[in-house]
């Protein structure tokens, strides 16, 4: 009689994104079993399994793999995701689980064509910035605001500039493509 074998589950962020990481030895029953679940991926740099935190849904894993592995999904009542090694402040994207993107924003992301990756990040940071703004109306905000969000995240979260340039670009696309607004630059 051979042991189940055990999956850790761990909240981790990777390209700046919150995902939900699978740990667990090499095993290619896993394997097959982990790449059958939607929205899953192979990080190659980090040699993980992972779905964003975002569409994770634990029961449904815990149904999937009943009877076939052990979960171990302590680690997920942490509130913040791990970052690594990285020394800067942690963040907390919980809120990209319950902040809805504004109307057409995916669709529009689809229709043109971008990658996962970048419909991925995209996706991420319009909900940051949907969040940052919950209580104004996105469709009005002037670029003074949209440039002090984007000053307070370089100040309060040390994010990078290529992170900078992706938040640009993902709110730019919002009003751009999605609301068919004139171009506009941001600082």
């Amino acid at each position: 009689m051979t042991s189940k074998p055990n999956i850790t589950l761990t909240n981790e962020t990777h390209r700046n994104q919150a995902i939900i990481a699978f740990r667990f030895d090499y095993n290619q029953e896993l394997i097959v079993l982990v790449k059958q679940l939607p929205h899953t991926y192979w990080s190659q740099s980090r040699h993980l399994w992972y779905q964003p935190a975002n569409i994770f849904d634990l029961n449904k894993v815990f149904q999937h793999f009943k009877g076939l592995a052990y979960l171990n999904y302590s680690a997920l009542q942490k509130q913040t995701p791990e970052t690594g090694n990285n020394t800067s402040k942690k963040r907390n994207y919980l809120h990209r689980q319950t902040s809805a993107l504004p109307e057409g924003y995916a669709e529009k992301l689809e229709q043109k064509r971008y990658s996962e990756s970048t419909q991925r990040t995209y996706k991420a940071y319009m909900k940051d910035f949907v969040y940052a703004f919950r209580d104004d109306n996105i469709k009005e905000l002037h670029t003074g605001k949209i440039n002090d969000y984007l000053l307070n995240l370089i100040r309060e979260n040390k994010i990078s500039a290529s992170e900078q340039n992706q938040r640009i670009s993902a709110i730019k696309f919002y009003y751009e493509k999605v609301l068919e607004q004139s171009k506009v630059n941001y600082e």
